[in-house]
């Protein structure tokens, strides 16, 4: 594959990661945590709770955005450099898009909505946020991979082709001689 070819990859792959993060997130918190997992917080309803279920909703972000990004940012298919950098703007763009997306079906709301702190920032399904640490885990997992892949190639340098290494330059053996006769 090209150059050109896996830098788009890298891109729409960013951004699907991402969307499929939000997406997990809004099923799970559709699903429900049962009560005796965050029964030690306090009652039902209450902010303990609330914050409770969202970092248990958001570990399997994590864990997703994490094992996508390593496949998605390391080098593959004989070349020497991640793509990262197209990888985080893909996701950049697609955290952009859905806030915006947020923010707009916020406003279609009517004048006397009023919704809990809380909800606005953990629940997945509410806009304009659609739940921060689902947005938090996934740039979480997005960053370790990074850091992870960056390990990686100091760890294991790309090796050249032997075909490549070959055909030197001439310059990388040393000065050129120089004729005796010559005038220069």
């Amino acid at each position: 594959m090209r150059r050109s070819g896996r830098r788009f990859f890298s891109f729409v792959s960013g951004a699907g990661l991402y969307l499929a993060a939000m997406m997990l997130g809004q099923y799970l918190g559709s699903i429900g945590v049962p009560h005796s997992w965050t029964s030690m917080f306090g009652s039902r309803g209450s902010a303990e709770v609330r914050v409770a279920e969202a970092f248990i909703f958001a570990l399997p972000v994590f864990l997703i955005c994490l094992v996508w990004a390593w496949l998605t940012v390391r080098p593959w298919g004989g070349a020497r450099t991640p793509h990262t950098a197209w990888c985080v703007g893909g996701t950049m763009v697609a955290a952009a898009g859905t806030l915006l997306a947020g923010v707009m079906m916020f406003s279609l709301k009517p004048p006397g909505y009023e919704v809990p702190v809380t909800y606005m920032l953990f629940r997945s399904s509410q806009a304009p946020l659609w739940g921060v640490q689902n947005t938090l885990a996934a740039f979480a997992g997005l960053s370790l991979a990074v850091f992870a892949v960056a390990r990686y190639m100091r760890r294991h340098p790309p090796v050249r082709s032997r075909r490549s290494q070959a055909f030197k330059p001439a310059t990388a053996l040393g000065p050129v001689p120089r004729s005796p006769g010559s005038s220069s």
